[in-house]
């Protein structure tokens, strides 16, 4: 009877360099789960990262791009795309509280008719009412001189009435400038790292980039207080439309936020809530964000997203490699299976990158064909992946945190039992 040597998988995600956020580990023996936020404000996200935390989340991703920062990019002018409507021209100017008040009219004397017109008024003098107990002015009276007749009466001609004016339609509004706030785009191939980032991304002056970052450092704050006394950090996301995000942002601009929102984090929630950031492998500015992010106490997540097909296992092997290569503190990458084999490549890249890489890989395949992964991918190395709480999900075939607690216990309990422990945490 013939032997068959057993796939070797690490069974765990364990790696020589884990990394702690707040309470989780990730890279340690048991895959984190971690729950994103898909509301407009910042309360709404508050609102949510509490409720993922009573579900059981490890981990809370801001997703940023998903805020509604329509009213920060409305464009009165041209030169001014941060210019509010409503002020300037056509706007009603502000009562002078030290201009006299108007008389009403309803307290004016109403005028006697026995008393004739009165005396007129000297020029620029108003008519003014005769004083209490004066004798009322005697009316001129009004003498008609006869004009002689020359000739025939002629009847009167008559005058031809004008027709009615035609109305006039309103003109027509202005369109409005083209939002850069876009809805995700349709599946397309996701671009290498330092390609240019596809489609017609409009470039936003500096003003709009600073107001941009100080908008999402604040909503990072409200939710990290939200989040203060549950020990759940925090992964701050900007996901542009390239790789199936809501912001249509071209390499430089997203580059530009980013380093800007790192600045403009509040000091008291870094790294002990807000303890990771997401850089997007394709900007090709992963090498300087991480020294940035670094600088300020934040890991860096290097994420890359493929909407609409798997690539290779050599080139998902490749992509992770290069990623902690370029300073990665993680690996992410997320693909879209067109058929089984496709996810069970990606849980061979997986085993392949856990099995060479020392920083935590998170790997996932998306969609309903993809499930699987999610629950399974943890098994094969991956250190983390996605679940809902109870809303909708940041990306498609997101199981419940139940479901995953539930198909993680069961999957890792033996792997958590017999893997080595990690080296000791920076």
């Amino acid at each position: 009877m013939s032997t068959t040597t057993p796939l070797p998988i690490p069974g765990s995600p364990a790696c020589a360099r884990p990394r702690r956020w707040g309470g989780a580990v990730i890279g340690g023996a048991v895959p984190v789960v971690a729950v994103a936020t898909t509301g407009a404000s910042a309360e709404r996200c508050a609102a949510q990262a509490r409720g993922a935390a009573r579900a059981g989340a490890d981990v809370v991703e801001l997703r940023l791009d998903l805020l509604d920062v329509a009213v920060l990019l409305d464009s009165a002018t041209p030169a001014d795309p941060l210019q509010r409507t409503g002020e300037g021209a056509g706007a009603r100017p502000a009562p002078d509280p030290a201009a006299e008040p108007e008389a009403d009219p309803a307290a004016r004397p109403a005028p006697d008719p026995a008393a004739g017109p009165g005396p007129r008024p000297e020029s620029g003098q108003p008519r003014r009412p005769p004083a209490a107990g004066a004798p009322a002015p005697t009316a001129r009276p009004r003498t008609t001189v006869p004009m002689p007749v020359t000739g025939p009466v002629q009847a009167p001609v008559p005058m031809p009435v004008p027709p009615a004016p035609r109305p006039v339609p309103p003109p027509a509004p202005e369109p409005a400038p083209a939002p850069l706030l876009l809805p995700a785009p349709g599946p397309g191939p996701i671009p290498g790292e330092g390609d240019a980032v596809p489609g017609d991304a409009a470039r936003l002056e500096p003003r709009a980039l600073h107001r941009l970052a100080a908008f999402f450092a604040h909503a990072a704050g409200e939710v990290a207080e939200a989040l203060a006394d549950r020990q759940i950090p925090m992964l701050l996301t900007l996901r542009t439309a390239a790789e199936g995000g809501a912001l249509a942002l071209g390499a430089e601009d997203y580059t530009t936020i980013l380093d800007l929102l790192v600045r403009h984090l509040p000091e008291d929630t870094r790294p002990a809530a807000i303890s990771a950031l997401d850089v997007e492998f394709s900007s090709g500015a992963l090498p300087a964000l991480v020294r940035h992010a670094h600088d300020s106490g934040l890991d860096v997540v290097a994420s890359s997203h493929d909407c609409t097909t798997t690539p290779s296992c050599e080139e998902m092997s490749s992509r992770l490699e290069r990623m902690e290569t370029a300073g990665a503190d993680v690996a992410k990458i997320a693909v879209t299976p067109a058929c089984p084999a496709d996810v069970v490549g990606l849980l061979a890249a997986t085993a392949r990158a856990r099995s060479q890489l020392a920083i935590p890989v998170v790997t996932m395949s998306m969609g309903e064909m993809g499930v699987l992964s999610r629950m399974l991918a943890g098994v094969f190395g991956s250190a983390l992946t996605f679940a809902t709480a109870g809303g909708r999900a940041s990306a498609p075939g997101q199981p419940p945190v139940a479901e995953v607690r539930q198909a993680l216990a069961a999957l890792t309990a033996p792997a958590a039992r017999q893997a080595p422990p990690p080296d000791p945490l920076p």
